[in-house]
């Protein structure tokens, strides 16, 4: 068994403790509470180990030796534990019905959230996405701010664990022959494939070290209906955001060089006003790590923003056929 107090996946674990100079045989007791009253195991051996031989159920299980020399009595030691948790576990179930290009990707601590994070697409021709907070045990919709294309046969979705960017990239299926990367609230075609796929098609994502291009990898499966064994590598350029705000010092920005948005951030409590000048054409939106929005706002208008909890958030700011993203650190 492993260390005190550890969790373990093996539901027929070997028991294995200090062997007793002089000892003649040995007891092991292994009960589901710390007084050992709802034993499971209660056994005499000759050697200091035992094999479980029936599965245990699930759980947190308590466990204790003791030896016994000729013409002694029993010399039992401390009591120990370890969490048991074996076989599949059913876990929140995905909001909408998986069919036909539901896909599932791991994404580390997505965006410097504290929990792992995995992003599913539901297939069957739908657009809807979902992120599973794994502290949580809960899905959540990922939020797109502009269309998403269908998820239909052979989509293929991949992430990097990384947790300054938390880089998404997907090809969606059949139909739509281009690669897609999820980024500041939304999907962003980096432009088509080499070649059509099909079944089979399948991508591969890693961070080129020390630049800021992102390695995708390609085969195409059964493209216009015949297998190849092509395997493709493009390049993609991660746009830097602009400016960083961390913690709790005081920074004034103004962006697009135009005075359109001014943000100052004070100390504790960790505070941001964030104020637009009168453009029609304007308006400005904050999300958080998982893309999900916070508040909108238009131009003209005023918007003091405590934040509620560490972590990353990104304000997006469109001013006509322009764009400009900020990434504030909150720590």
């Amino acid at each position: 068994v492993a260390a005190e107090g550890a969790l373990i996946a093996d539901q027929t674990p070997v028991f294995i403790w200090q062997e007793e100079w002089a000892a003649i045989e040995y007891r092991l007791v292994v009960a589901t509470d710390p007084e050992l009253n709802n034993t499971v195991i209660n056994v005499i051996t000759t050697v200091p180990q035992y094999q479980v031989e029936t599965r245990l159920a699930n759980g947190t299980y308590y466990w204790q030796t003791a030896s016994r020399s000729a013409g002694s009595g029993w010399k039992t030691g401390p009591v120990h534990s370890f969490r048991l948790q074996g076989g599949w576990e059913r876990l929140a179930d995905i909001p909408t019905r998986v069919g036909d290009g539901g896909a599932l990707a791991y994404c580390g601590k997505f965006f410097r959230t504290s929990s792992d994070i995995f992003i599913a697409f539901v297939g069957g021709g739908d657009t809807l996405c979902y992120a599973y907070v794994d502290e949580y045990n809960r899905w959540v919709r990922l939020y797109s701010e502009e269309r998403v294309p269908p998820q239909n046969i052979d989509v293929a979705l991949r992430a990097i664990h990384n947790e300054e960017t938390g880089d998404i990239f997907a090809i969606f299926g059949q139909g739509d022959y281009n690669l897609y990367r999820y980024a500041w609230a939304r999907w962003i075609n980096t432009g088509g494939l080499p070649e059509p796929f099909g079944p089979g098609a399948s991508i591969a994502v890693k961070k080129q070290e020390n630049t800021c291009y992102r390695l995708v990898y390609l085969t195409t499966g059964e493209g216009m209906g015949r297998p190849n064994n092509h395997f493709w590598l493009i390049r993609v350029l991660w746009d830097q955001e602009l400016h960083s705000f961390s913690g709790a010092q005081t920074n004034t920005s103004n962006f697009f060089n135009s005075s359109k948005v001014l943000i100052t951030s004070t100390g504790v409590p960790l505070c941001y006003n964030i104020s637009m000048e009168r453009d029609q054409n304007s308006r400005l939106v904050l999300f958080d790590g998982m893309g999900r929005r916070i508040f909108r706002m238009n131009a003209g208008q005023h918007i003091t923003w405590k934040p509620d909890n560490s972590g990353v958030y990104f304000l997006l700011l469109d001013q006509e056929q322009r764009r400009c993203r900020i990434k504030i650190v909150v720590r």
